[in-house]
């Protein structure tokens, strides 16, 4: 981290977040619902922070009768995974242990330490 952002040098890290995300093969987020009270809004693909805004405004538009940007999203095709849930979950797994190793092999966290 001191190496991208070197100002933080000697700057402790108090919290940190770690997770799965939704990366659909489209790369636009899903939109729809399953009844006239269950919606769902999901896979932005690693943008969650910027689209969520966007994606909170067009869900309350549709729930006060106003439909039409939320209907935009939601008309979009769902693109499954190629290769099923079997490829699926292989991959999944390949990324976690690559990923893992790479942030290992960069980040050691002895170092980590947390500032009161």
């Amino acid at each position: 981290m001191e190496k991208i952002f070197p100002q933080l040098k000697g700057i402790g890290i108090d919290y940190k977040w770690t997770g799965n995300f939704l990366l659909t093969y489209s790369r636009m987020p899903q939109f729809g619902s399953f009844a006239d009270n269950i919606y769902y809004l999901q896979g932005y693909s690693g943008h969650g922070v910027t689209c969520t805004h966007l994606a909170g405004k067009l869900l309350a538009e549709a729930l006060s009768g106003h439909a039409e940007r939320f209907d935009a999203f939601a008309d979009l095709t769902h693109v499954t995974f190629p290769g099923g849930r079997i490829l699926r979950f292989r991959l999944r797994r390949w990324v976690r242990r690559t990923t893992t190793c790479a942030i290992n092999s960069q980040f050691n966290p002895k170092k980590i330490q947390k500032h009161h």
